[in-house]
């Protein structure tokens, strides 16, 4: 299978990326810290070899970056098989307040980017004609929200929505 790990620099992205690896995936790491998704490439090539894993640099607030992201992949690998994203921020606040700016942003990030990468992944999908898998990385605030992390926790239950329309859609 051909993946790609949007946020795989760190985290639960870095972790699926080795896993992902280790079980004989081609791997494409993306990532807006391009030199994290290196480090992280250069770390799953010791399981896969230089041949089965890259690296690539993705905005996901862009759809320009997120469709180049996707075209690195289908020139390194051949194609697409897999979408996983597990990019996301998380602000929170003692206070249980953020500032407007931070409330626009964590919703670009956690819910819009999430669109725009499922959009362009279908595109390819499409073109392969074949039936791709996207994973988006919910939360359990999604249904258990806490006080001060209020834009991550409605981000993160827009997103499970935004998870069940496209499961629906696919069943149609």
């Amino acid at each position: 299978r051909i993946a790609l790990i949007v946020g795989g620099a760190s985290g639960i992205g870095r972790a699926t990326a080795l896993l992902a690896a280790e079980r004989g995936a081609h791997v494409m790491i993306a990532d807006r810290d391009a030199a994290g998704a290196e480090a992280v490439a250069q770390e799953a090539q010791k399981t896969a070899g230089k041949e089965a894993i890259a690296a690539t640099a993705v905005d996901i607030r862009d759809r320009g970056s997120i469709a180049a992201a996707l075209r690195d992949t289908v020139a390194q690998f051949g194609g697409l098989d897999i979408l996983i994203n597990t990019a996301a921020i998380f602000p929170s606040s003692p206070q249980g307040t953020i500032s407007d700016a931070m409330w626009s942003t964590t919703l670009d990030l956690n819910v819009t980017a999430n669109y725009l990468l499922a959009e362009e992944a279908a595109r390819i999908f499409a073109a392969e004609q074949i039936d791709g898998s996207i994973v988006l990385t919910s939360s359990a605030n999604a249904v258990v929200p806490k006080r001060g992390s209020e834009a991550y926790d409605v981000s993160k239950a827009a997103l499970s929505h935004q998870i069940g329309r496209a499961s629906c859609r696919e069943r149609v």
